[in-house]
C-alpha cells in the first residue's frame, strides 16, 4: 500500500539498475539511484522524468549526454581502483574498496534526502 504522504526512493545494483530507472518513472518515486549498472541502454535514460565492464566509459558518457538532453537532475559518482560490484561487495579491508563503497552509500543517501525533502516541502510538510 502506498501512503499518500510517503516519499519513495529506489536503488538498483548491477542488473537492478534498469529496474530502478523503470520504477523512477512512477509518480510514487521521487528519486532513483544505481551503482555499477548492467544492461542499461539509451532508452533507460531517455525515460527519466526529471570503469565497469558492464557500463563502459562510452556508455557512461552517452548516458550523461542524454541526461543533459532531457534536462534531468542527475549526479554521477565514478570511482577508480574498484571492480564491478564494489558498492555491495567491496572488501572493507582494502582501503580503496572500503572508501568507494562508503562514499557510494553516502552519495545515494544524500541524493535521496534531497528529493524526499523537496517533495515534503512541496506538500507543505515543513510549513
Amino acid at each position: 500500500m502506498v501512503c499518500s504522504d510517503a516519499k519513495y526512493c529506489v536503488v538498483g545494483y548491477c542488473f537492478g539498475g534498469p529496474h530502478a530507472l523503470g520504477f523512477a518513472n512512477s509518480d510514487e518515486f521521487v528519486a532513483a539511484a544505481f551503482a555499477h549498472p548492467a544492461f542499461l541502454n539509451e532508452d533507460h535514460f531517455r525515460t527519466i522524468k526529471k570503469t565497469d565492464h558492464t557500463f563502459p566509459l562510452e556508455s557512461r558518457r552517452r548516458a550523461e549526454d542524454i541526461l543533459v538532453e532531457v534536462k534531468a537532475k542527475y549526479y554521477v559518482q565514478v570511482f577508480s581502483g574498484v571492480k564491478h560490484g564494489f558498492a555491495v561487495r567491496g572488501d572493507p579491508e582494502v582501503g580503496d574498496e572500503r572508501w568507494a563503497k562508503e562514499e557510494s552509500a553516502r552519495g545515494i543517501l544524500v541524493w535521496f534526502n534531497r528529493f524526499t525533502e523537496e517533495a515534503a516541502k512541496a506538500k507543505g510538510a515543513f510549513n
